[in-house]
């Protein structure tokens, strides 16, 4: 009987694991068109203006790799046909996940109200540590060269403005 309850609950356990395959491989596809989409929309704009990089520029990079990204996430969708490969190898993996996704949505809200070199510090300081991935040294360092180095990069060099803080002692400070 206790063979019988252990083949009994590897078969559950494919089973599921062919049900998570196909939701991720249709979702793999979905991102793909998604990506394609917006690689066809990048190429309808300029690729080059007269300064360096045209609006069809981020575009179709960013579509292309979302896209090519997508696919390889398919193929292996498509490959992985066991339980033997769990999606998140412990409860702890897929809280760290939720934990980033909610850490940008945070981010996604904090950059209007706290201006993108503020909201990117804290995302880029925050996150890594609550991870427990990195030192607070390391974590500062990457958090200041993120934020001011990013900001600085388009808005200076490629003359994209960034979100302002929506307080205005946070405006005079640069932030």
């Amino acid at each position: 009987a206790a063979g019988s309850t252990s083949v009994s609950s590897n078969r559950r356990a494919d089973a599921r694991a062919m049900r998570i395959d196909r939701a991720l491989g249709a979702f793999a596809l979905f991102l793909a068109g998604i990506g394609v989409f917006v690689f066809y929309q990048g190429v309808q704009l300029k690729y080059f203006g007269g300064l360096g990089p045209g609006p069809g520029f981020f575009p179709i990079w960013i579509g292309g790799a979302l896209a090519v990204g997508a696919l390889i996430l398919f193929a292996h969708a498509l490959r992985r046909r066991t339980a033997t490969e769990p999606f998140f190898d412990t409860p702890a993996a897929a809280r760290r996940i939720a934990l980033v996704v909610a850490a940008l949505a945070a981010l996604w809200f904090a950059l209007d109200l706290l201006g993108f070199r503020l909201a990117v510090f804290l995302f880029t300081l925050l996150v890594p540590r609550v991870l427990g991935r990195r030192s607070w040294t390391v974590s500062i360092g990457v958090a200041i060269v993120l934020s001011v180095g990013v900001g600085y990069l388009f808005e200076h060099w490629l003359g994209v403005s960034l979100p302002e803080s929506a307080f205005e002692f946070l405006r005079i400070l640069g932030l």
